[in-house]
């Protein structure tokens, strides 16, 4: 199973990919966002080492590959934000959001996009682990997500769904979270092969 995963992700790559590759070693995600902002559409980022930093902000199509690469937050808001269509993030250990009760930071947050797989990544105490927020067509799959604590108020949920349509969450293992899986306004979706322990409240929450 895993290589069927590992198969149809790079079929992916060669599907979004079209463009350039670029290479980031460790430092700063200025150094990150400078080169998002730089790329063009259906490029290459792999990333290796360790980033630490503001949130990362993906306001196009492409496709991140971390290589044994970390990327700490720093706390204030999330790590990653994608607002684009057509985006691959694979192959991270992401830490650090923000935490907050009237903001949703998330390892991962993804807004209004199509087509965005989060694939093979480890969250880490993050408040939200993914935050899926009016997309179609996501695929968050082989991910493993981890909080630090069983008390609803301190946790937000480990893969979050709201207005979605056509998701796919597959093969993750959701532990310490507030829910492990929620879904409000989603259709047409499937969720299968997921491991949920230790939440709070919910294994999976619709």
């Amino acid at each position: 199973m895993i290589r069927s995963l590992f198969h149809f992700s790079f079929l992916l790559m060669g599907a979004y990919a079209q463009g350039a590759t670029y290479l980031v070693e460790g430092g700063t995600t200025f150094a990150l966002n400078a080169l998002v902002q730089r790329a063009q559409p259906t490029d290459t980022v792999r990333v290796r080492g360790k980033l630490s930093g503001p949130t990362i902000v993906v306001d196009r199509s492409l496709v991140l590959i971390g290589e044994e690469a970390e990327i700490v937050g720093d706390r204030s808001g999330s790590v990653i934000e994608v607002n684009a269509s057509k985006v691959i993030i694979q192959g991270f250990r992401i830490s650090g959001t923000g935490r907050s009760s009237i903001e949703d930071h998330a390892g991962i947050k993804v807004t209004n996009g199509t087509d965005v797989h989060i694939l093979n990544n480890t969250f880490d105490s993050c408040f939200f682990g993914v935050l899926i927020n009016g997309c179609r067509s996501a695929w968050v799959k082989g991910n493993v997500l981890r909080g630090n604590s069983n008390e609803e108020v301190q946790e937000g949920n480990a893969i979050h769904i709201w207005k979605g349509d056509g998701v796919r969450i597959d093969s993750n293992l959701c532990l310490g979270h507030r829910d492990g899986i929620y879904l409000e306004f989603v259709g047409n979706s499937l969720i299968r092969g997921n491991q949920v322990r230790g939440n709070a409240r919910y294994g999976l929450h619709f």
